[in-house]
């Protein structure tokens, strides 16, 4: 039976748009191509193909120990990786920058905050690092052998050794703190509360070497809970969530006497059709600093902590946009620039987001 009654046009478990249905048009152009444009939204829609999708899944998974899916890896004990963006490439290191690429990504760093700092702002570029990075060992055994430098450290080392700037890399502080506590969901790609947290601390620590007369809130957790609930994203695009059960972390801040509210969307600097992603800004109005942050999924988290360390922070979705920026120094006056990017992303910020180009910001520094 073909139920086509459905008015879904996004697939959260597949990351992709569905097929829409096509009009018949008679002319002679577009007729020839119906028959594989209505068989695109056939195989998207027909009856009962979420059902049909969970159960052949779930077979896979259970007698045959294989993810159904390519984009998700099944590690040691049930744990799952992001296997797309050519994660397992880097992270055995077969796919190294090339130096023409570790050098645009040195120019490009360098211009940002040479250019900002020219404006008296702060520049921090932060990376979030892929789970793979924090927690090899729920990898599988053949993916640990003959590892080599993935392309975070090929850049960390580039820029210790061919610049004076210096980005947070959240690598070292993470692994520390996972002796304490599971700092990532292990059937999601984010890190969890407590790794969201302690990110938000070596973040702050740097925010507090530039602003060292700024009383920041240093937000106090009261007590961590455990929640046993769905399975995250990775085991969404297996159709899995609700049989891959995962116990959340869940920490509990101390409310104080600044409650961050979220004033207003800023639309006119960036418009998107996902509400998860559209630009939002937060107030303190104890806090003193004005910030503004580039971020990704990753960063989600974070915002709960930070919110109520800045008088004001714009959050956009998105890799640095210099046009933006421009606006935002006119109309927010920011004092802080944070620049957040997942690990997996610097592989293709090039081709992805236009952010790794060569000497992006020299031709604006008269204005």
């Amino acid at each position: 039976m073909t139920d086509f009654s459905t008015q879904t046009v996004w697939s959260s478990t597949e990351k992709r748009k569905l097929a829409e249905r096509p009009a018949l048009d008679l002319r002679p152009g577009t007729l020839v191509t119906f028959p594989s444009r209505f068989e695109a939204y056939f195989n998207d829609h027909f009856g009962y193909r979420n059902l049909f999708i969970r159960r052949y899944n779930r077979i896979m998974k259970k007698y045959f120990a294989k993810s159904p899916v390519p984009d998700v890896l099944i590690g040691k004990n049930n744990w799952l990786f992001y296997a797309n963006d050519s994660l397992l490439q880097d992270f055995v290191g077969s796919d190294p920058f090339s130096p023409e690429e570790l050098e645009i990504w040195r120019l490009n760093l360098e211009n940002k905050r040479n250019w900002l700092e020219k404006k008296g702002i702060r520049y921090l570029f932060v990376v979030a690092p892929n789970k793979q990075t924090i927690y090899p060992e729920y990898l599988p055994d053949y993916l640990q052998k003959d590892h080599r430098n993935s392309r975070l450290k090929q850049l960390l080392a580039y820029l210790n050794k061919h610049s004076d700037i210096s980005i947070l890399d959240l690598s070292s502080t993470l692994i520390e703190e996972k002796k304490q506590h599971r700092i990532y969901h292990q059937t999601d790609t984010h890190w969890n509360d407590c790794g969201a947290y302690t990110a938000y601390r070596a973040i702050m620590d740097r925010v507090g070497q530039w602003f060292p007369e700024v009383p920041f809130t240093q937000n106090r957790i009261v007590k961590t809970e455990s929640i046993v609930g769905k399975g995250g994203d990775l085991a969404g695009m297996m159709h899995m969530a609700d049989t891959i059960q995962e116990e959340r972390l869940v920490l509990k801040v101390h409310p104080t006497a600044c409650s961050p509210k979220i004033e207003q969307d800023i639309a006119d600097f960036w418009k998107t059709p996902d509400n998860l992603k559209k630009p939002f800004i937060t107030k303190c109005d104890k806090a003193k600093l004005y910030a503004v942050i580039f971020r990704d999924s990753f960063f989600s988290a974070i915002v709960p902590f930070i919110s109520e360390d800045f008088n004001q922070i714009v959050y956009l979705w998105k890799p640095y946009d210099h046009a933006i920026m421009k606006e935002l120094i006119e109309q927010k006056k920011p004092q802080l620039v944070i620049e957040e990017m997942v690990e997996r992303y610097l592989m293709f910020a090039q081709k992805r987001y236009g952010t790794v180009i060569a000497d992006p910001i020299v031709a604006s520094t008269k204005n």
